[in-house]
């Protein structure tokens, strides 16, 4: 795990709650995360666990009204950015983070060819003209292995499959070379051959970039395939985290192990999935003590009582269970 003293980003009790006509709904509610330089952490969970919240809140684009930071410290590279004005968010915003957000056609204006997009990004960040901005867009999307990309950079959004699109997307964020590039789940409605394409590009790109990556998925064979550790995350907090082939080997929470129980396993039969009992608690009302525990097989009386903390397990992993399961 990526120390506080090496992080890119460091992420501290954050808090993002949402004020609703009947309650405060806490969709983020004390997080601690990390991610080092040149380093892929993977944020995995449920639909409704907080980690587009998450995402959205390092970058301060969480919508407000009605959401709200209410607590916590975003470090990146030593600068705090919940405390920097927003003249300087913008900035930090595409040129020193990036973010592939999840639909391509809501991140993309219709109205607009592609390249064009592009190269206003480049623009903004940097003292170039629009020549050399539209030069960077055609050899951004090459770069992201966009057949013709002198014909494509005039295409509209409309004109371009799903999985060109997000090609477009990702090309747009890396056009200014940012250090940290959160993709938040990159392969929403993509088939699966275009998504282990678009995985592979990201993991070349990261190699040949030096960029640190963010992975917001619920796939845990994209995180087995991209990541280097992972963070789970349940009910607006992190339970575990660990590097990538421990969380795979020995789990200790025992909602990782039901994430892991409920993907099939090439080369085994089984007459039914396994699946986790229950759903993500309402971040609005969620239950006393630990927010797993109404769903959990392993839980004991205290589970109920108190909200466990997040426990050390050697150098690099650390869990939140009063009754982990057994290490291996």
């Amino acid at each position: 795990m990526a120390g506080a003293a090496h992080a890119l980003l460091e992420v501290r009790g954050l808090r993002t709650w949402f004020g609703t006509d009947g309650a405060v709904v806490k969709a983020v509610d004390g997080v601690d995360l990390t991610v080092g330089r040149g380093e892929c952490v993977g944020l995995v969970g449920e639909s409704g666990s907080g980690k587009s919240v998450t995402a959205l809140s390092v970058l301060r684009l969480v919508p407000s009204p009605p959401g709200r930071i209410v607590a916590g410290e975003v470090f990146f590279e030593g600068r705090d950015l919940l405390a920097c004005p927003e003249r300087e968010m913008r900035r930090v915003r595409g040129a020193d983070i990036a973010m592939v957000f999840q639909e391509p056609m809501t991140s993309l204006h219709p109205a607009l060819p592609v390249g064009y997009q592009i190269a206003e990004a480049v623009r903004a960040h940097r003292p170039v003209g629009r020549k050399e901005a539209m030069r960077r867009a055609v050899d951004m999307l090459g770069r992201v292995q966009i057949p013709s990309p002198e014909h494509r950079a005039r295409d509209y959004p409309h004109q371009l499959s799903g999985g060109m699109r997000q090609r477009v997307v990702v090309a747009m964020a890396l056009a200014c070379e940012p250090r940290l590039l959160i993709a938040d789940e990159p392969t929403t409605a993509l088939d699966v051959t275009i998504q282990a394409q678009l995985m592979e590009l990201l993991g070349r790109i990261r190699v040949e970039s030096d960029v640190s990556v963010l992975l917001v998925t619920h796939d845990l064979g994209l995180v087995a395939q991209m990541a280097d550790r992972v963070a789970v995350m349940y009910a607006g907090r992190i339970v575990e985290t660990a590097p990538v082939a421990d969380i795979f080997a020995r789990a200790r929470h025992p909602y990782t192990h039901g994430l892991l129980r409920s993907v099939p396993r090439l080369g085994e039969r089984c007459e039914r999935l396994d699946v986790i009992p229950g759903n993500v608690p309402d971040p609005a009302a969620k239950p006393p003590g630990c927010a797993f525990h109404p769903r959990c097989d392993r839980a004991v009386a205290r589970c109920s009582e108190e909200q466990p903390p997040m426990q050390r397990e050697g150098a690099k992993s650390s869990f939140a269970c009063w009754n982990p399961c057994v290490s291996r």
